[in-house]
């Protein structure tokens, strides 16, 4: 396998399970009801406990904007989920994956469509050192009008002084301001980040 880094998103349940989601609400031109008819109407992952989330489909349904998808039946997965599945398939290969895990907090939604900040964060870093990923992880942490990026790793001691209060917990973190900007919509900031 050619594949190095897994990228993806995370939401979060209501009853706080961790998701691997790219949006905050179902798509609604992948996902399909449990009874197989299209979804029509917005479903807030964190208004929804996992078992309800977990019954609607994202595979089934061709998307447009990628004509060669295959359908499959697919559920959203949880982010623990995932990992195992990732690390049993490391073992078989013998190979190590990276993750590269982005979570999106924006202003005004707390408590609507995600938790605060430091209960997200704080919900992804549990599963991350239960699952012994730490040093194979980069938490990207996008929040609207200021972005940082967040490096997952024990190796980087020297530069702890640059932790923002609320993650000095996490005496592994090491967090970058973003400076690089490369893209701009409807006043969200999408932003890349080049950390030495």
């Amino acid at each position: 396998s050619k594949t190095t880094t897994l990228e993806m998103d995370l939401a979060i349940t209501k009853d706080l399970q961790v998701v691997v989601s790219h949006d905050p609400v179902l798509n609604r031109i992948i996902t399909s009801n449990p009874n197989g008819t299209a979804l029509v109407e917005d479903c807030v992952i964190y208004q929804m406990h996992y078992d309800d989330v977990s019954k609607f489909d994202v595979g089934i349904r061709p998307n447009l904007r990628f004509p060669r998808k295959k359908s499959i039946a697919a559920n959203i997965p949880l982010f623990a989920s995932l990992v195992d599945s990732v690390e049993q398939k490391s073992t078989q290969l013998k190979k190590s994956f990276w993750y590269n895990i982005e979570i999106k907090s924006i202003d005004g939604k707390d408590g609507i469509e995600h938790p605060d900040p430091n209960t997200f964060v704080s919900l992804v870093m549990e599963i991350v050192k239960e699952k012994q990923i730490e040093n194979i992880s980069k938490l990207v942490t996008v929040k609207e009008y200021a972005s940082f990026i967040i490096f997952i790793n024990k190796n980087i001691q020297k530069k702890k002084k640059n932790l923002k209060n609320h993650f000095k917990k996490y005496f592994d973190l090491y967090i970058c301001v973003s400076c690089f900007c490369i893209g701009y919509f409807w006043g969200d900031i999408f932003v890349g980040v080049f950390c030495d």
